[in-house]
């Protein structure tokens, strides 16, 4: 009985032991450095890249507007695909009181509505201009709107359309919306959110790691259950290109790199050290190291890509082996980090991400 009870003690007293040496390796790893870090090399950079290429974006549709050619039309469509490509990489930071101002939803809800797109130009009565574009939906305006706007007909008959002023306008107006959206942005980050969001390292749902933790898998959860289950029939049955993100310009697995991007700057600027902090490990293997591998798998697969539409129209099955490497990165998400760190798990509120 003495033998049972020395062994119980044992084993409790070991326990005890493993759980305060964890809490002692959480308390010494710096978790607002972290957040800083993520913040002033990645988050605040990008945002900063965005405002440069959005403004070439700007120029390039003036330039379009006052010359309404083909080859200014390729210019546009250029600066587009580098300007939503890079704000994807902003758009995965749609977090706290920046996702409070709304601003992400209107620079970018998809998909667009092409038959509010179409009547919002025909009325005739309607003066397009910035207080004109506060009183349209989300739907009808933003990267979406925009792209429908430059692909969603041959090219010759895109320059044909935008011979009405009207539509010029549209565009012109379009881009200044994001642009004052992107301003209030920008002013979040600066005047508040910034300094809350690199101090907030308490536990529980308003910590800033408990934040950013669930964006990753938000994003990660999008992309495989929305960008790439969705157009291959996971969720009803029906295979269809049509259900990418971004059918019209074809750059969804484009986007979906960017968007990877997003994910692995937030690992590699604090994240991963934080994983080894904690001593996390997956099948042996240190956590943070099977999560790089997986990161990388995935990325040989979107290199094999060229477009998502024209693979799932081939039935290469790359696109296939896309959305299981998502599942595979999901699960690590989903179960290894968030149970390793504590995290509480908030479900998708379906923000339009």
């Amino acid at each position: 009985m003495i033998k049972y009870s020395i062994l119980f003690i044992t084993i409790i007293f070991f326990f005890s032991n493993c759980k305060r040496k964890e809490k002692i390796e959480e308390n010494t790893f710096d978790k607002q450095q972290m957040l800083k870090d993520i913040a002033d090399n990645y988050i605040l950079q990008r945002i900063e890249a965005f405002e440069i290429v959005l403004g070439e974006l700007e120029e390039a549709v003036e330039g379009f507007v006052d010359s309404v050619t083909l080859n200014q039309l390729d210019k546009v469509k250029y600066k587009w695909r580098i300007a939503n490509s890079v704000y994807k990489e902003c758009r995965a930071f749609n977090i706290g009181a920046v996702k409070e101002t709304y601003s992400h939803l209107r620079i970018e809800t998809r998909p667009a509505n092409p038959n509010f797109i179409e009547n919002n130009i025909a009325d005739s009565l309607a003066v397009i201009n910035d207080g004109y574009f506060e009183t349209i939906g989300f739907s009808s305006k933003g990267f979406g709107g925009i792209e429908y706007l430059l692909y969603h007909d041959t090219p010759q008959n895109i320059i044909s359309e935008f011979q009405d002023e009207q539509r010029r306008n549209y565009l012109k107006w379009a881009i200044q919306d994001i642009k004052k959206n992107m301003g209030v942005i920008v002013s979040t980050w600066e005047m508040s959110y910034y300094n809350q969001f690199y101090t907030s390292v308490s536990t529980g749902i308003e910590s800033s790691v408990n934040i950013i933790v669930n964006k990753l898998v938000e994003v990660t959860e999008k992309i495989y259950q929305e960008k790439l289950g969705k157009p291959l029939g996971k969720k009803d049955g029906i295979v269809d290109a049509n259900n990418t993100e971004a059918p019209l310009s074809r750059q969804s697995v484009n986007f979906i790199n960017h968007e990877l991007n997003a994910i692995e700057q937030v690992f590699k600027n604090g994240l991963y050290h934080y994983l080894d902090a904690m001593k996390l490990t997956k099948d042996e293997e240190k956590l943070s190291k099977v999560i790089q591998l997986q990161i990388q798998a995935i990325r040989t697969t979107i290199g094999g890509i060229e477009s998502i539409e024209e693979d799932i129209l081939n039935q290469t099955g790359k696109s296939e082996e896309l959305y299981n490497e998502f599942k595979e990165l999901l699960v690590l998400l989903k179960v290894d980090v968030i149970s390793g760190l504590n995290i509480v798990f908030v479900i998708n509120d379906n923000d339009g991400d």
